[in-house]
């Protein structure tokens, strides 16, 4: 007997209220990192190039230096560790399994993910504390519906 488009929209909610708690309880916050931000003062210039180049000298009084700020952005994900799907990545040489990671979170999540350099999932094991992880496969909608979850694939730099 198929359902009633009542019943599939009582079950997508159901699933989505469990997806959602499984990312707040059990999810991992992980660190996007983006290209720093070089800011100066409009009182800034370079004696040497004219203008803002690659920022090697101290700034003084009258010249002051370019300002460098990281961009870090802050998620919450499902991590996953070496997934099993990770053989199936067509021509990416994968030499360890454990140098794979599926983060499974949000859609709304996805242009950050795609924009950032690279990522740090914040875990417990020392094995990957601190470890770089790069995109290697484009986000994925996953869940009922394919409106609201997303999942991507990353390997340790």
């Amino acid at each position: 007997m198929p359902l009633t488009p009542a019943q599939f929209a009582a079950i997508v909610k159901t699933y989505q209220i469990n997806i959602d708690d499984l990312i707040l309880l059990m999810g991992k916050d992980v660190e996007l990192h983006f290209e720093q931000t070089i800011t100066q003062e409009s009182g800034f210039y370079d004696q040497i190039h004219g203008g803002l180049k690659q920022p090697k000298y101290k700034g003084t009084m009258t010249n002051p230096a370019p300002i460098i700020q990281d961009n870090i952005q802050i998620i919450r994900c499902l991590t996953k560790f070496d997934p099993i799907e990770f053989s199936s990545f067509g021509n990416i040489k994968v030499q360890e399994a454990k140098a794979i990671v599926r983060l499974k979170g949000y859609l709304s999540d996805v242009p950050a993910l795609t924009r950032c350099t690279y990522m740090i999932p914040a875990l417990d094991s020392n094995l990957y504390i601190n470890m770089k992880f790069r995109l290697i496969r484009n986000a994925v909608p996953k869940g009922l519906r394919d409106d609201r979850y997303a999942v991507t694939y990353w390997m340790a730099t």
